[in-house]
């Protein structure tokens, strides 16, 4: 890993690590009882559609075990040499019955399901040491829209860099914004122009990175953002591909 890391670093690189935070079914299902997120009640475990259908089981954010596996994965991280510290899913789940999941831990904590994700961030930093911690927010949540996400706003919660997912294949059907509706997939940089107003706004002083698909016709979509006033981006291609992009 270290020589890696070092040749992308000689290449003018920089590396980010992206971390799967509560969508770790793998976690949910092997790190004991209360790790999972249940169905109604403890014991029963919950799952993010049918099992016919693929569904997979959720970290519980409220779990202290596994908390503590995610930020001692992010301090091993840290040691590689990298730069920055993605993290992804930092959330309640999404998926299939949302209003008969269940947390072991939650009532007993005394503490808001929106402050226990930013308790969480603040944690992830503190792992991370120096390297920078940048936050993935769903586009909708991170515009207002993710209630059933984050129970409120994750801004303000001490990450160094905010991303919202902005992706356009991610985001489907009409998006309100300040009480306007607009078509991510019909009219990108309209959308992404009140996009980038609102995201600044919820922002404040915080550094915004906002995510957009890698391809050919991105240079619109970056236009649109920096004449918001956001002048960061990351690209990303889930194929590994940027041959496309110009």
């Amino acid at each position: 890993m270290h020589k890696a890391i070092q040749k992308i670093h000689d290449n003018g690189l920089s590396v980010i690590a992206r971390v799967q935070c509560f969508r770790d079914p793998l976690a949910a299902r092997r790190l004991g009882e209360g790790s999972a997120v249940c169905y109604q009640r403890p014991g029963t475990l919950w799952l993010d559609n049918s099992a016919d259908k693929g569904g997979k089981p959720w970290a519980n954010p409220y779990s202290e075990t596994v908390q503590s596996y995610l930020t001692g994965l992010i301090g091993e991280l840290t040691a590689m040499e990298i730069d920055s510290i993605l993290l992804d899913s930092v959330q309640f789940p999404s998926g299939y019955a949302l209003n008969k999941t269940y947390y072991i831990g939650e009532s007993e904590s005394g503490v808001s399901r929106n402050d226990v994700l930013k308790n969480f961030v603040a944690s992830a930093k503190q792992a991370a040491g120096s390297k920078n911690v940048i936050l993935m927010q769903s586009g909708e949540g991170a515009l207002g829209g993710g209630e059933s996400q984050y129970h409120g706003s994750l801004f303000g919660s001490g990450a160094d860099v905010y991303a919202p997912d902005l992706r356009l294949s991610g985001l489907k059907g009409s998006i309100t914004i300040g009480g306007e509706s607009f078509s991510p997939a019909k009219d990108p940089s309209v959308f992404l122009a009140a996009a980038g107003k609102q995201l600044k706004a919820a922002a404040g002083n915080a550094t915004l990175m906002p995510l957009l698909n890698a391809s050919s016709d991105v240079s619109e979509q970056v236009a649109a953002l920096k004449a918001a006033g956001i002048e960061s981006y990351i690209l990303y291609n889930e194929g590994g591909s940027y041959t496309a992009v110009q």
